[in-house]
């Protein structure tokens, strides 16, 4: 976002570029406009190291090694105020990674990971993109597999949400981003493959479905016993 670095804003771009949306300038000490970002109603600022200095503001000089409420001087020579710092796992070894949330985006503390004031498509992912939840041939993360693997054992959506994210039952979201987290397209297709080989293990396959909804049409004694065949049979088809 160029405009974050302009001494003097071009004020018809600002406000028509809708990738500044969230974004706002005020006068700072009547010397330059600086750019804050709002967070849930909260401005946080981006200085420069001259006005951190000026203002009495200590700062981290590696961004990767602050905490949370730390000021932290990024890879392009800014400096944010870090919303929250903590270790978080992230891959199938279960080894914990820290994790770095500035006002703009999420980054792991990683040597190989460069953190700039540049505004991000998605604040909360660390690749700083929207993921596709509706495409069902996006590869499983680490915790989406554990999901997987966790509820075609107990079929318990938030029991296995819950082990698999290490989420807080008692967020008030707790029960709303299980249930978002198991309606994604691929991990409902995971869920598929994981409970058709399971049933496959066991001597249950197509062939064997069929003729069981086929006895159950032909032998029943009621019409809506018989409609409910015939409907397994259609999404079966």
């Amino acid at each position: 976002m160029g405009i974050r670095y302009q001494k003097s804003v071009d004020w018809g771009a600002y406000k028509n570029n809708n990738a500044t949306a969230g974004w706002r300038l005020y006068r700072f000490h009547g010397r330059r406009n600086v750019i804050t970002k709002s967070v849930h109603g909260q401005l946080y600022k981006y200085l420069t190291e001259d006005e951190a200095l000026d203002l009495g503001i200590a700062f981290v000089q590696n961004w990767r090694q602050a905490k949370s409420g730390d000021w932290a001087l990024l890879d392009d020579g800014y400096i944010a105020q870090v919303m929250w710092a903590r270790e978080t796992t992230v891959n199938e070894n279960g080894r914990p990674v820290q994790t770095i949330r500035f006002p703009h985006g999420t980054y792991f503390g990683r040597r190989s990971q460069r953190a700039t004031s540049e505004d991000r498509e998605c604040v909360y992912s660390i690749a700083g993109k929207r993921t596709d939840f509706t495409d069902p041939t996006r590869s499983l993360s680490a915790k989406e597999r554990k999901f997987v693997l966790l509820y075609v054992e107990c079929f318990d959506v938030l029991q296995a949400f819950q082990e698999a994210t290490d989420s807080n039952p008692r967020s008030k979201s707790y029960r709303s981003r299980g249930r978002a987290y198991f309606r994604r397209a691929n991990v409902q297709a995971a869920i598929d493959e994981q409970l058709k080989a399971k049933l496959q293990g066991i001597g249950i396959n197509e062939e064997w479905w069929g003729a069981q909804v086929k006895r159950v049409v032909q032998e029943a004694d009621r019409d809506a016993d018989r409609l409910r065949g015939l409907e397994l049979v259609a999404r079966a088809l």
